[in-house]
């Protein structure tokens, strides 16, 4: 009779979560050779945890928005929002209270992780326009294809891919 450690010794890495963390913790580990599984307690048509109900804007720095077209797969390039603005942003919001080294390695790697889900399957578009009251203007924004439940299904496609 199988128990729960004998199902868990054929897994290098257990992730618990199918939201866009969780696919992406299993995709980094099956790239880096481990043999990952991915935990979700919802059932599979409603996995994704808070990715699959958020509205899949994204913001990184772009600090070459031409390249970012292209990268990225976009109709015209995104705004530019450089490494620095975002720094500043993170500051403004957080009240100086962030953690600036964390805030450094974000800023240093955000435009990267993004290309990263993008070579994994997730496509972009830009917002042209925006009904969202409250959260000031997301026009020209980077959104994906989707939203939050475009992400989980493109990722999922993946996970599933690599088995």
């Amino acid at each position: 009779m199988a128990t729960i450690s004998n199902v868990f010794d054929a897994y290098d890495v257990v992730i618990v979560g199918h939201g866009i963390s969780g696919l992406s913790a299993g995709i980094s580990a099956y790239e880096n050779g481990a043999n990952p599984i991915i935990l979700e307690k919802s059932p599979y048509e409603k996995r994704g945890g808070h990715t699959r109900h958020a509205g899949g804007l994204f913001r990184f720095p772009l600090a070459d928005p031409e390249q970012a077209e292209k990268d990225l797969g976009l109709k015209r390039p995104p705004e530019q929002y450089t490494q620095q603005d975002f720094y500043d942003d993170l500051m403004e919001v957080s009240e100086g209270r962030a953690d600036e080294d964390l805030c450094t390695e974000f800023v240093e790697n955000g435009y990267d992780a993004v290309r990263w889900i993008t070579g994994h399957g997730v496509g972009w578009h830009i917002v042209e326009h925006s009904d969202e009251p409250g959260f000031g203007t997301t026009v020209g924004a980077v959104q994906a294809d989707g939203q939050g439940l475009g992400v989980v299904e493109d990722l999922t496609e993946r996970v599933e891919e690599l088995g």
